[in-house]
């Protein structure tokens, strides 16, 4: 093992070590915030008289049919672990400027947490629309699913944003050499 490889370990062991630290101190305030920006996102959409956010991780909706119920917005809902995750890969990525990986980084962070705030504000307007049990329904089938695209996308824009943008296909160095 050479020394740029034990560098690399002891990186992410670092990294992950600081990560999990920000996991335990921020998933409580994290998820509250998630819970009320997908409130907000609902009002925004014209939604806000069928529901009312509690802080911090509830929100009440008044369905139009059916009881109203209290959806809870628990820690396996927010993106924090995905986006954390996210974090630790593209610190760990091939090489790439420092400002490009940050850059990078972020937007995949970025689109990780719009992605969850939408789910769950989506999974609340199912529930308004059709019922607590459509709720939970959605929110187990399609919510994984959706869970699944905006971290993997996040994770593939990310590598794209961090990929060399020249190719040896493009090189026309003095060195290269054209076979006839």
């Amino acid at each position: 093992m050479n020394s740029s490889s034990v560098r690399l370990i002891w990186r992410t062991i670092a990294l992950l070590v600081v990560l999990g630290v920000l996991y335990v101190v921020f998933k409580d305030p994290f998820r509250a915030w998630e819970t009320r920006t997908s409130a907000e996102l609902l009002t925004l959409c014209g939604a806000g008289h069928r529901i009312l956010y509690v802080r911090p991780y509830y929100i009440y909706v008044y369905p139009r049919h059916g009881e109203i119920f209290r959806a809870l917005v628990t820690l396996s809902c927010s993106s924090l672990a995905s986006a954390l995750s996210i974090t630790c890969m593209g610190f760990v990525a091939p090489r790439s400027r420092p400002l490009r990986r940050v850059m990078a980084t972020s937007i995949a962070v970025g689109l990780v947490i719009f992605g969850n705030i939408v789910r769950i504000a989506l999974s609340i307007g199912v529930g308004i629309f059709f019922g607590r049990g459509s709720l939970i329904l959605f929110h187990d089938w399609a919510g994984s699913t959706f869970t699944f695209i905006y971290t993997l996308g996040g994770f593939m824009v990310m590598l794209i944003l961090l990929m060399d943008k020249t190719s040896p296909a493009d090189n026309t160095t003095e060195n290269h050499v054209e076979l006839v």
